[in-house]
């Protein structure tokens, strides 16, 4: 049995309100989605996908520690629907970047800010093409170096995928390897442990956990 434990409630109101504080950034058209946060040089940051100005994957981080007043989104990359469905957000070698599936071409991409708190950003890497590929991407450093889990999908077969970079920064990658071709269409999440990638996913019948030594 999972015992959960017990809720703090304020003790004027149990209103949610008064205990959440909800900090608008920007106003968003229907179709924006899929934000994922982390904290990056103190401060907590978003990317997302924005339908306006052109659409694509952004970028916002806040300006001070608790996230009550926000910096300007960044736009990083041009391409309309790139974003849409998946991104995934970590601090590679002391700046943020971001792996997302660029959704007009069913490519998976890597983008990496040049300074440490994302002001500026390098240019998109297209790091596997070969078929339709980037759902339920997580991006991690592995040995120092940025990696990405991902779902390739060649018609009717899903499978896990799996790309490293070569150097710190992400500048260089290797060939993408098929990790599982017994892949649900679902999340997938990927760290490190004990120095290795490993990957958490579920197919169509069981949730299975992947470790390469």
């Amino acid at each position: 049995m999972i015992r959960r434990p017990p809720r703090s409630t304020p003790s004027n109101s149990s209103a949610a309100s008064d205990v959440y504080k909800r900090q608008p950034i920007r106003a968003v058209e229907e179709w924006s989605r899929s934000p994922d946060l982390l904290v990056v040089n103190g401060a907590p940051a978003i990317c997302y996908f924005y339908t306006e100005d052109g659409g694509g994957i952004h970028y916002a981080r806040a300006l001070d520690a608790d996230g009550t007043a926000w910096g300007d989104p960044v736009s990083l990359d041009s391409e309309p629907y790139a974003g849409r469905w998946w991104s995934s957000m970590a601090v590679v070698n002391g700046n943020p970047a971001i792996c997302y599936k660029e959704d007009s071409n069913e490519d998976l991409k890597y983008v990496r800010a040049l300074d440490a708190n994302g002001n500026a950003w390098g240019t998109p890497l297209i790091l596997d093409s070969e078929g339709k590929v980037g759902t339920s991407c997580s991006l991690a450093v592995i040995r120092g170096c940025p990696a990405i889990a991902y779902m390739g999908y060649d018609d009717p077969d899903y499978h896990l995928k799996y790309v490293q970079a070569t150097d710190a920064d992400g500048s260089e990658w290797r060939e993408p390897v098929t990790v599982d071709t017994d892949y649900g269409f679902w999340h997938c999440s990927m760290k490190e442990v004990s120095g290795c990638p490993a990957i958490s996913y579920i197919t169509d019948s069981e949730l299975r956990f992947a470790i390469y030594y």
